[in-house]
Formats: structure tokens, C-alpha cells, sequence
């Protein structure tokens, strides 16, 4: 159980060289996939090029999730993690 628990919640955070460069990129890409799913949505593009926005938009953001889960799991336990997973379960329900 120990070696669980720190496999989860290391005492020091977990980094690696590039970490930043590499969230504030992933960041970028998230925000303009989710900008064009709802252009795709406010202009009534085909259904394919909706798809494909969606699953851009969640590949993002699932990588952003486990770049943080990386770091630490301590994340899902702070405001942030929790309002991440509110909205997770929001879009599981509207899905």
C-alpha cells in the first residue's frame, strides 16, 4: 500500500526536462481545437470535420491530464483537479 501511495503522491513532484514547454504547447493546441470545434458547431460544418475537432479537443486534453497525474496525483484532490472532474462527469453524462 506505501509503495502505492507514493507511487502516486511522490513527496517531491515528478518533472522532466521540457515539462513546461511541452504543457504550454499542449495548451495552445487545446484551446484552438476546442475554438474550432465551436466554429464547426456555430457554422454548421459537416459532421466529419465536427468529429474531428472533438476527438482533437480530447486527445489534448486527456494528454494535458496526464502530463498533471505525472507530476502528481495530488492534483485530482486540489480545486482544479476537482472542477476537471466535474466536467468530466458532465460530459460523460451529456455523451
Amino acid at each position: 500500500m506505501k509503495r502505492v501511495r507514493s507511487l502516486l503522491f511522490p513527496d517531491r513532484p515528478r518533472e522532466f526536462r521540457g515539462r513546461r514547454s511541452l504543457k504550454i504547447g499542449l495548451r495552445a493546441l487545446h484551446v484552438a481545437c476546442v475554438a474550432l470545434l465551436l466554429g464547426s458547431h456555430a457554422f454548421v460544418a459537416p459532421g466529419e470535420a465536427r468529429t474531428y475537432w472533438l476527438a482533437a479537443a480530447t486527445l489534448s486534453g486527456c494528454l494535458l491530464l496526464a502530463l498533471d497525474l505525472h507530476e502528481s496525483a495530488v492534483f485530482l484532490l486540489q480545486v482544479l483537479g476537482a472542477g476537471l472532474l466535474a466536467k468530466l462527469l458532465a460530459l460523460g453524462w451529456i455523451a
